[in-house]
């Protein structure tokens, strides 16, 4: 019931009161393996009646207990560099003052989720409850991504900055990644508006 009221008033142009704020994340990690990968870095800025907030913007680099020399190259984040560099455990706090309860947008969200989540175990603190968004998941609902190339395989972030032509500036940033899944879930909400999908409750899940 929660859900339906939610998008009922998020994709109906009829209603007065609408709920579009939305905390689009993104993390830079030592690697994919949850179990024993470290964030890095964490960026986020918030959406807000379809537009990037500028005023409200979240990003911070964390001191690296483990190290990855080989996920380096993707990130560019060294142990010892010019970031300042704060503990897991400010990171996370932050994070949760920044997030607060609103729903999360990611691609492939899940990872980061997870990530973050364990962070948040390791520190002491309950998993994340927030609901989430997830930008490859919708941009596969869109009526002409059924003709794409990128239908047989998990569909990237560049694959996504290509069809949807957003500009891959700071690619592999937290901050720049969390910027650029923003401009691509706003064009995926406005096309799926304009394909009469008016409800995305279907959509929203917790990872």
């Amino acid at each position: 019931m929660w859900l339906n009221t939610l998008f009922s008033k998020l994709f109906n142009p009829n209603k007065k009161k609408t709920i579009d704020r939305f905390v689009i994340i993104d993390t830079e990690t030592t690697g994919l393996d949850i179990k024993k990968d470290k964030i890095l870095s964490i960026g986020a800025v918030v959406v807000e009646q379809n537009h990037v907030n500028i005023n409200e913007r979240f990003e911070c680099f964390i001191e690296q207990a483990y190290f990855n020399f080989a996920s380096v190259r993707i990130h560019g984040i060294m142990r010892h560099s010019d970031q300042t560099k704060i503990s897991e455990k400010d990171a996370i706090e932050r994070f949760l003052a920044f997030v607060k309860d609103d729903i999360i947008v990611g691609h492939h969200v899940c990872f980061d989720i997870r990530m973050i989540d364990k962070a948040l175990v390791e520190q002491g603190y309950k998993k994340l409850k927030n609901k989430v968004l997830d930008t490859g998941y919708l941009y596969r609902k869109l009526k002409p991504f059924s003709g794409y190339p990128h239908q047989a395989k998990q569909l990237s972030l560049d694959d996504l900055c290509e069809d949807l032509q957003i500009s891959k500036k700071d690619r592999h940033t937290a901050s720049g990644d969390a910027l650029i899944t923003a401009l691509a879930f706003m064009k995926i909400k406005k096309k799926l508006l304009n394909e009469n999908i008016r409800s995305l409750n279907r959509y929203v899940y917790r990872c």
